[in-house]
């Protein structure tokens, strides 16, 4: 049969290879889906001398439809439970192009990803592929994913970023943007073509993140002008957060029990409202402009704690995300209900150590939707025993390095010029 004309969707499969079982089916998914998709798994993301992890991030995020293939040994894999947590991600944020597709291989069942580590994914609530047969799953599995087969293929949410920042370079001629490249030290063998130079630059930054991209900043600033520069830095600048990390927080922002909507971060040290926004960008994957909003409301020295906080988020409110001062309670209440409705949450960030467990019950009562972004510094203890951290927690001096990493791109704007 002759390979189609039209564009290959982007398509990974994660497994566990320690049964034989499980490898022929990842084999003959991959030989029935290559003519019409390009497929990635592992060990073809494996290259001598990269971050591998890295660069599986990197094809998750660009990829249209995943499949996982649910082994006994990929119940117990903690990489396979990290690939689930990522492509649950994905399908949260695109719930409308993103195809997920978990195979059920034996003795695993429902009950199994239903259970314990895999529950909070809500991967049952997806169409499953349920057999042992080679043929017959790539059979269903090739039926879920020929929608994505279209003439051209939709933008994932890492590709809207990418053009966001691609149509700030346009405005630069391709010989400076191949100079900026080389001067980033990147691989140029496979810049072709002129017009392409934008968005291969602007996804090598969002890729590699302001530590590398600060230096092609520097590079094209004269050509930008300060305010372009500035939405530059800001689109680049969370990709310091990790993507396991930010992967859990659109689930935990949308529970169904609200009193579990919290996220605990050992940050916030220096500056807990750049941590708590880019840990909210780099999940929700937006421009500042569009991203979800993060208010962040600092402790109170005086006795009403719980009046304070009360006081203050509602003031955010009005003001960040209803854009009316005087508004109402009622009008408020309204607003948000919208916003859970349209699956747009609202984030409450608190500076360190984050309020007493009865101040966060008492909060929770109040502004029921709300989630709460609790930053315990990197040196306070979570105040809850059964607190869990989103994960990986951040490394020591992480935070403070990435904040030093923005503050100097930053002052490339007040020092144009600057070396």
């Amino acid at each position: 049969m002759p390979t189609r004309s039209l564009p290959k969707p982007r398509i990974f499969i994660s497994h566990s290879s320690h049964e034989p079982e499980a490898e022929t089916v990842r084999n003959a998914l991959v030989k029935c889906l290559k003519p019409d998709f390009d497929v990635k798994i592992d060990k073809e993301l494996l290259k001598g001398g990269d971050d591998f992890r890295e660069e599986i991030f990197h094809w998750i995020n660009r990829a249209h439809g995943a499949v996982i293939l649910f082994s006994s040994s990929a119940l117990s894999s903690s990489w396979v439970k990290t690939e689930a947590s990522i492509l649950a991600w994905r399908r949260a944020l695109d719930k409308t192009a993103f195809k997920l597709v978990p195979v059920l291989l034996s003795p695993v069942t429902r009950a199994d990803i239903e259970a314990k580590e895999f529950s909070p994914m809500r991967l049952s609530t997806l169409q499953l592929v349920r057999s042992d047969d080679p043929v017959k799953i790539c059979q269903e599995v090739r039926a879920s994913l020929q929608p994505l087969i279209k003439p051209s293929l939709p933008d994932t949410p890492f590709e809207k970023l990418v053009r966001k920042v691609a149509a700030l370079l346009e405005k630069i001629k391709p010989a400076e943007l191949l100079n900026t490249a080389v001067a980033m030290d990147l691989d140029t063998s496979n810049w072709a073509k002129e017009e392409e130079y934008p968005m291969l630059l602007a996804r090598e930054m969002l890729e590699r993140g302001l530590k590398k991209a600060r230096i092609g900043i520097r590079q094209i600033d004269d050509f930008l002008g300060p305010d372009d520069t500035e939405k530059l830095i800001h689109l680049v600048a969370p990709v310091w957060v990790s993507i396991p990390a930010a992967s859990a927080i659109p689930r935990i922002a949308t529970e169904k029990d609200t009193k579990l909507r919290k996220l605990w971060v050992n940050g916030g040290d220096e500056d807990p409202e750049f941590t708590a926004g880019h840990f909210v960008r780099r999940a929700c994957c937006r421009p500042p402009e569009s991203c979800w909003p993060v208010l962040l409301v600092g402790p109170d020295s005086g006795e009403d704690e719980v009046g304070h906080y009360k006081r203050v988020i509602r003031e955010l409110l009005k003001n960040r995300v209803v854009r009316h001062e005087s508004a109402s309670e009622v009008t408020i209440k309204k607003v948000l209900a919208n916003r859970e409705e349209d699956g747009e949450p609202v984030f409450v960030a608190f500076s360190p150590p984050g309020p007493d467990p009865d101040v966060i019950a008492a909060l929770r009562t109040e502004f029921p939707t709300l989630t709460f972004f609790i930053l315990t510094g990197t040196k306070a203890s979570p105040p809850l025993a059964s607190v869990q951290f989103l994960e990986p927690k951040l490394k020591e001096d992480e935070e403070s390095n990435a904040f030093a990493e923005y503050l100097s791109a930053m002052s490339i704007i007040q020092n144009p010029g600057s070396v």
